[in-house]
């Protein structure tokens, strides 16, 4: 269940007939940090403004009660209003924090609905001047190998750089 933040959203929540966003917080490893929302015009939360670029799209977000790593992919077009296309090129976005919302569109109406947390996994730049970005959920992090594995035979051959033992001197 998700949690609300304020009691004007909830109350807002309950009426017959809402009007809802999704907000979009990327910051990268860098700290430069970029608002989306796909309101129709620009929306200021809690004192940020999110951008309105509708020039993307996403698939839908799935919560599950195991320990899959949730999925989600956008689509979108690359450019100065958006994600600049040569910082993705450059992989400035690589492992980009996000955190996504949904808030009341209008103003007067504060509070948040958090959605997910998570980072930027693969991003593909096309040439027609798109992108696809995977952001992977937090779960993603459990399945990395940190450290190395040891046993009691070992994991590599006998000379190879990893295995530490020099046959031959340079």
């Amino acid at each position: 269940m998700k949690t609300i933040d304020t009691i004007s959203l909830s109350d807002h929540l309950d009426q017959q007939v809402t009007g809802l966003v999704t907000c979009w917080i990327i910051e990268r490893q860098d700290g430069e940090i970029y608002r989306f929302t796909d309101a129709t015009e620009n929306l200021t939360v809690d004192g940020d403004v999110y951008s309105s670029v509708g020039a993307y799209k996403r698939t839908a977000i799935e919560t599950t009660s195991t320990l899959s790593v949730d999925n989600l992919d956008v689509v979108g077009i690359a450019g100065d209003l958006s994600l600049p296309e040569q910082d993705l090129r450059n992989g400035l976005f690589d492992n980009a924090r996000i955190s996504v919302f949904m808030s009341a569109w209008s103003e007067a109406v504060p509070g948040k609905v958090r959605l997910r947390r998570g980072f930027f996994g693969e991003v593909q730049t096309l040439p027609n001047g798109t992108f696809q970005v995977e952001l992977r959920g937090l779960m993603q992090r459990l399945s990395y190998n940190y450290l190395d594995m040891f046993s009691a035979s070992c994991l590599y051959d006998l000379g190879e750089p990893a295995c530490g033992v020099i046959i031959k001197p340079d």
